[in-house]
Order: C-alpha cells, then structure tokens, then sequence
C-alpha cells in the first residue's frame, strides 16, 4: 500500500520513517518577483543615502516613510508614501539583513501558500495585507496622541502570510534556527507573543500595530474566501485555487492544482489527508513491529530466551499485548 503523501511539501523540513531532512522548495514565480524587488528598493536606498542624501537616512524617511517622526496629513504626508514605505529598511548592513530575513520569510512560506493558491490569488492577498497595514497606520494617526512613530517596512504582508500558513498547516513542523522542530501555530503564537512584548517594553508600537493588522487582514481573507470559495474563470483558470480531482496537479507540479473546489474544501481534503496519513503510519509501525518480533523469536528458538537483553524482553512484552 502506497504512503500518502501531503498535497504541498513541507519548505522547511520533512518527515520520514528515518526521521528529519532539510528540504527547499523551488521559488515560485511572483515571490521570486518580490524578492527582486526588495533587492533593488534596498541597493536604491544604499545608493541615495550614499550620493544623494548625504549619508542622510532621516531625509530619505522623511520623504519616503509613512508618518515618520511625527509627519500629519498637513504636514510632509504624500498618497505615493502608502506604497513608498514598504519598500524602506534601516541604515547600512541593518537595512541588509532587514532584506535577507524578510526574503527568507517571503521564500519559504510565500512560495508555499503561492503554490497552493496560485500567484493571482497569492498577490491579491499580499496586496490586501499591504492595504490593511497602511490603513491601520493612517487609522492610529487620526487618533490623537495614539503613536506619532513612522511606519515603514514588510512587517504588516509578512504578518499576513505567516498567519495564513499558520491557519492552513497549524500542525505542520519547522526547524527553528534550522535545528529545533516546532510546530507552526506553536511558533507563531510564541513568537507574536514575544515580539509584541518587546515592541511594548521598547514603545515601538508601531511594529506591533503592522503586526496586529498584518494578522488581522490574512485571517479575514482566509475567512471570507473559505465561505465564499474562490471561483476561477476561463480567463484566469491557470490562477484558480481549485482542484477538479485528486490527482490534478498545480502548475509546478504538486498535487491538488486548478479547477473544482473552494478554499474551504481544499483544507477539509487536507484534513483527510493527514488523519490517513496518520493511519498509514500506525500500519507502518505496526509492520516494521511486527518484523523486529519475528526476528527476535527466531533468536529465542536459537540462542535461547537469555540471549534477549532487558530492552528486547519489555519490547516483547509490550508486543504481545498489541497483537
């Protein structure tokens, strides 16, 4: 009996019979996209704070950043700032591993929500997480006395797409630091919760309202679409979040790709999927148990019962009760 497989693979890390091993997945288009993006707005900014502002970070923020140090709506506020500042990372080699760790995020966890949805739907969704940030930074500044800190930066996008991974596959595993397993809504939650303590002790509570709304917008589209379905059209049908049998696959060549049912479906067929593949684990245990008692029976009838050490007499008894 062949071992089911997971629709979309783990970017992190895979689980076999002999344990853990490193796995990357293949970038998918619209994150590589992205992430050429960031790059260039990064080298841009080196470049301007280097030849054009002086040395000066506070003029490029000024001029570029959402509400920096103070800015109002009379005063410094422009409507291109609401995409300007996405693109804005701190000062010199901070800026840079700004860009590394949040090309990081975009990879591993971007090209797997994009390869489940598909890039229409995927940047729709990144699109509607910048929006959400940028109205909620706009919403705090009519608030008078609320938070006068500048927004800028992927906090709120990133946010949205670890959450909507954390929703999909709670209980799919990740290698904290590359060496610790870790459920996904296990780190998400304890790192949301850190982060935010640290953003309150340090009063950058403007990282945690990117975070907050960040959040807030991926869970509400996930909710809107699991009760609406996403319905593809002919025009858009490579684009579709549907899948018109079990054994469809996506444009990248995984399981489950366009056509057939909703979001909502999709993550009831994956629920199944993991309580089979659970089932099929129990098998497999029960098999390889199975042939360590034959094995070690067949030692009994020639070396004698003493042969066994302590550990293999417990796993015989604990054998004999199973079967």
């Amino acid at each position: 009996m062949p071992k089911e497989s997971l629709s979309v693979p783990n970017p992190v890390m895979h689980q076999s019979n002999a344990g853990y091993s490193f796995y990357l997945p293949p970038i998918t288009d619209n994150v590589l996209r992205l992430t050429l993006i960031l790059f260039t707005a990064w080298l841009a900014q080196a470049i301007a704070t280097t030849f054009f502002y002086e040395g000066s970070r506070e003029s490029l923020f000024w001029q570029h950043a959402l509400f920096y140090q103070g800015q109002g709506f009379q005063n410094g506020f422009h409507p291109a700032q609401v995409l300007t500042h996405l693109m804005l990372f701190a000062g010199s080699m901070g800026g840079f591993w700004d860009l590394f760790f949040d090309c990081l995020l975009l990879y591993f966890f971007g090209s797997e929500l994009e390869r489940q949805w598909g890039g229409h739907h995927f940047l729709r969704f990144t699109g509607y997480a910048m929006i959400g940030g940028a109205i909620a930074a706009i919403l705090m500044r009519l608030v008078p006395g609320m938070v006068q800190a500048g927004f800028w930066g992927l906090t709120a996008p990133l946010t949205a797409i670890l959450v909507a991974y954390a929703m999909l596959w709670p209980n799919r595993q990740v290698l904290l630091f590359f060496v610790i397993p870790i459920r996904i809504k296990v780190l998400l939650l304890g790192g949301t919760f850190l982060y935010g303590v640290i953003a309150i002790v340090s009063g950058q509570y403007e990282r945690l309202i990117s975070m907050s709304s960040g959040a807030l917008s991926g869970a509400l589209f996930l909710y809107y679409y699991a009760h609406k379905g996403l319905r593809g059209t002919s025009a858009d049908q490579n684009w579709s979040t549907r899948s018109s049998s079990a054994g469809s696959v996506d444009r990248y060549g995984h399981p489950g790709g366009t056509g057939g049912a909703g979001l909502k479906t999709r993550i009831a067929q994956y629920r199944k999927q993991k309580r089979l593949q659970a089932k099929q684990d129990q098998i497999n245990r029960r098999i390889e148990m199975k042939e360590e008692v034959d094995r070690l029976l067949a030692r009994i009838s020639r070396d004698g019962m003493d042969s066994l050490s302590s550990k293999e007499k417990k796993f015989l008894d604990k054998a004999s009760h199973l079967f």
